[in-house]
């Protein structure tokens, strides 16, 4: 009966209103250590620095109901939930100093870490050097690859490739690049460029890589050439670019694309003598879209379709051309 009446009258009241409690007992605390701590220092019987610890208790608790108090607000409790739901759902608006690659990278080991126990930090670190690297100051959209090819009678094809695409800049790039390059064991010839229909035909353009001497490098900034798409406030580029070179097919009978950046809708078209035929086959990670091949785009053009507008391709994601010759049929 005793123990149900202190439950009642003192445990129940302290435990539901723990933190007032902690709030009021801090406080009274800390007014006895700082007003009355040199008289109970001065007590027979009581260590030196007793009443310098009743104030410091005193604070503590203090603290712990003041926090107990926030926590338990509205306020509060509506603020928490909105950032918590910015990190997820609302990254861009999150102004916290933390890099979002690094957010990324804790939540990305922590699902990894079921899987890769031993590896996870390595997996985490293929995947942002894979999709998160340093190309992403700009994407492509309704890009097309056009090959002219000839193939003359020593097996030498003549490979003539036309690229369409829109560069879309990314909102805080500073200063992008335009970089691509070309690698070939034949004779390579840049053509012509244009960036948003200025002509960019310098033929120093494109030099030769010190560590390749196969590999044709371009390297060209693109802040003079951007402008605002009225509409979304993107900037666009619009790119039209034509090489040329040559490969022994007998030795290379391949054309590889390989993706090195986002790309928003992209199709490929191939137009080759009649002495040899074109086998398509994509690479990458991921699902790969419908090819929607059409053997003749009217203009003579085979076309593969490999993303279509409102579908993107990866970084990693690819493509090779296999140049085949036809057999000959004798006439008896």
């Amino acid at each position: 009966m005793r123990e149900s009446f202190f439950t009642k009258l003192v445990l129940a009241p302290v435990k539901n209103n723990l933190s007032i409690v902690l709030f009021w007992s801090g406080l009274a605390l800390v007014c006895v250590g700082a007003i009355f701590g040199s008289v109970i220092d001065s007590f027979k019987f009581i260590p030196l620095g007793t009443g310098e610890a009743v104030l410091k208790t005193g604070s503590a608790i203090l603290g712990a109901g003041v926090f107990a108090v926030i926590m338990k607000s509205a306020q509060f409790t509506e603020l928490f939930q909105k950032h918590i739901y910015d990190v997820f759902y609302a990254p861009q608006e999150v102004k916290d100093g933390v890099p979002l690659i690094i957010k990324w990278k804790g939540i990305t080991n922590a699902l990894l870490k079921n899987v890769l126990p031993s590896t996870y930090h390595q997996a985490a670190d293929r995947i942002e050097k894979q999709f998160f690297n340093s190309e992403l100051d700009y994407h492509f959209q309704d890009h097309t690859v056009s090959y002219e090819i000839t193939i003359d009678a020593n097996n030498i094809a003549t490979v003539k490739s036309i690229t369409n695409s829109t560069l879309i800049l990314s909102p805080f790039t500073k200063q992008p690049y335009l970089k691509q390059y070309i690698e070939t064991q034949g004779t390579f010839t840049f053509k012509a460029l244009r960036l948003n229909d200025v002509a960019c035909d310098d033929k120093t353009l494109f030099t030769i890589d010190p560590d390749n001497p196969n590999r044709n490098l371009l390297e060209l900034s693109l802040n003079d050439y951007a402008q605002a798409n009225p509409n979304t406030n993107e900037r666009i580029i619009r790119l039209d670019r034509v090489v040329e070179w040559t490969q022994n097919l007998t030795n290379d009978p391949y054309i590889k694309g390989a993706i090195k950046r986002y790309i928003k809708g992209a199709k490929i078209r191939v137009k080759v003598n009649k002495s040899h035929k074109v086998h398509f086959e994509r690479f990458g990670l991921g699902d790969l879209p419908n090819e929607y091949y059409i053997e003749d785009d009217g203009f003579g053009f085979e076309r593969w379709q490999l993303a279509t507008s409102d579908n993107l391709l990866l970084p990693g994601q690819g493509y090779i051309l296999v140049l085949v010759p036809q057999k000959v049929e004798s006439k008896s």
